[in-house]
Parts: C-alpha cells; structure tokens; sequence
C-alpha cells in the first residue's frame, strides 16, 4: 500500500526552518533552493511540469511534456541591460540569432560592451576584437595595422558596422581592456582576413584561420617586440584553414600576446608563424597580421614609435611585408582588411 508521509515542517541540525507547509496546503522555503542542473546536451528524459537549470543556457527551464521552455529571461545581449556571457551563449540559447552588434559581460568584465558577433561562420559565436587594413606591402598613408589588443587608452574607434579602411578595437578600452577579457574567457581564435568589408561577418573575408588559445587566463596581448618580449613564453599550435587556403599546420605563437615579432622589431604582429623563434622570427608563416607594435624608440621621431610595455601609440603605417598567410600557401605579402576574432 502507499505510504503517507505528514509534515509541516523541515529543520536543519540547528532547529532552523527550511521549509514550512500550512492548513490550505501552501508551502514556504525559508532557505535557498538548488535546483537539478544539466547542460543543452546532457537534459534528462523529462517529464512534463519537469524543472531545471540549464546551464549552457544561462536559464531555469521546464519541460511542458514536448518541449523545453525557458522560465527565466535569456540574456540574449540585446540590451545593456540584458548582456550575454558570450556571443556562444547567446547562440546557443538562440539557435536562430543573426550576426550582429551584442552586448556581451563576461566575469572578466566590469562594464558591459557591444562587440560584433558572427553566429554562422564555422558554426558561429564568433566575437570581433579588432581589425586593421593592409593598402600595400611595406609602407603607405593608407595602410592601417592593427590596433595593440591590450590599449590603455581611446586612440581607437570601434564601428564595426562601417570598417573599411580603417582600424578599430572593442570598446571600451582603457583599465578593463576588453579584448583581454573577452579572450580570456574565449578557447579559440580566428583571423580573417583579404577583401575589405564595411560590415558583416567572417565570410565576407577571402581568408579565414583559427588554432586553438594556449591559455586564455595567461593572455595580455603586451607589447611583444624583440625590445620587450624576452619573458614571454611560446606555444606550439595547430592552424586550420576555414576560407581560401584549407588543411591544418603546426606553427608557433607567444602564449601571452598570440603573436611574433621579427628581430629587428618590423614587424610585429598577432597570429603564429613557421619558426618557435617567435622572438627573433625572421621568416614566414602565418596566419600573422601585422600590429602597431614597433620596434626600438626612436628610430623614426614624428612617426609615433614607441617601445613601451604597452604601446600608447605605435606605427600604423608600416608593415613591411603586409599580411602572412600559410606558409607554402599564398605566402606574404598580402593586402586587405585584416580582423581578430574569438569564441
């Protein structure tokens, strides 16, 4: 027979109630409630009125016997407000969102920020931290590199919107740096780059690579010339090819700035290239963008050079041989927009 269980109260060891019932069957939790917690992919076969935390999602959901719905408001980066952890959360609680401007704050973040998310390319949630432009090998008054992704200051615009031949880095930037803290909490990383696109997502690029982050939580993207890189250290990784060149390679890259530098200091860059010399790599590889970093100080006075740990403004100018795709591939010398993304 079944058995009855009467109760209309629960203490704990210290005679604290933690949940209380009364005469017309309601009942009262005193103390905090944990609910049963599953990701996405790992749901329990359910059945309706079934309720949990989902925490790929972000969400507390229920289960109306066909379907899971979400009973708390999705942080779907709409608003400031309403910021996602990451354009992958939002793509994930929202398999159908399209590539946009979102507010993302991840722990790492004091302020929330919009950042442009692609949420098709390679299966998207794909955050863009800056882009530069590359009008020809060596040097022009149109070339652009890329913005220092750990700038302490507000030199650089974002309008991600409106990027062609220009440079730009996610705001805001100063003290919270928020291209350091989006990669921190970020386990790849794709560069893009060819044609030079005004708005839109990774495909509207003729290249596009990514390898996996060494160690986020040790990434600062410091200054990382030969003047200033000795303690950092190197990584091997493996680059794919996602758009115009295909297969995968080793290369190498600094595990704190995710890139190289030549041993003259020009240029100096982000990306992996084909020598675990990152620090005096005089050679090819790549995927490597060249950056505003610059070599010794001065060695042009006027032109902004300037070898600090943390470049307040260097050479945008001169990248001496543009970009650097596979090496064996399409090789150096490559112009277009160039951008960084993470997910």
């Amino acid at each position: 027979m079944p058995s009855t269980l009467r109760v209309d109260q629960l203490q704990t060891a210290t005679g604290a109630n933690v949940l209380i019932t009364d005469s017309s069957g309601g009942i009262t939790i005193s103390k905090s409630l944990t609910l049963p917690t599953w990701t996405t992919a790992t749901r329990p076969t359910a059945v309706a009125g079934t309720i949990g935390y989902n925490s790929t999602t972000k969400n507390v959901e229920i289960y109306s016997g066909t379907a899971w719905t979400n009973l708390t408001s999705s942080a779907d980066g709409t608003s400031e407000s309403n910021s996602s952890l990451s354009a992958q959360a939002i793509k994930a609680a929202n398999p159908t969102a399209q590539s946009g401007l979102y507010w993302i704050k991840n722990a790492n973040m004091a302020t929330a920020t919009q950042v442009y998310c692609d949420m098709s390319f390679d299966s998207g949630g794909w955050m863009l931290l800056a882009y530069g432009y590359v009008n020809s090998p060596s040097w022009g008054s149109a070339d652009k590199n890329l913005p220092n992704l750990n700038h302490d200051g507000s030199v650089y615009t974002y309008t991600p919107t409106s990027r062609a031949n220009a440079h730009g880095l996610v705001n805001p930037q100063g003290q919270q740096k928020t291209a350091v803290a989006l990669t921190r909490a970020c386990t790849e990383i794709l560069f893009a780059g060819g044609g030079n696109p005004s708005t839109g997502g990774i495909d509207g690029y003729t290249y596009a690579y990514k390898f996996n982050i060494p160690n986020p939580s040790a990434v600062t993207f410091s200054n990382h010339s030969q003047d200033n890189a000795a303690a950092m250290t190197v990584s091997t990784v493996t680059v794919t090819g996602l758009k115009g060149e295909s297969g995968s390679w080793t290369a190498y890259t600094f595990t704190q700035a995710l890139g190289a530098t030549w041993s003259d200091t020009y240029p100096t860059g982000y990306g992996a290239v084909n020598s675990s010399s990152v620090r005096g790599w005089n050679s090819n590889g790549g995927p490597f963008f060249p950056s505003i970093h610059p070599g010794s100080s001065p060695r042009n006075n006027g032109n902004g050079w300037n070898s600090s740990p943390d470049v307040t403004n260097g050479h945008s100018t001169y990248n001496y041989r543009g970009w650097y795709g596979k090496d064996g591939g399409i090789g150096v010398n490559q112009t277009g927009q160039t951008s960084i993304w993470v997910r």
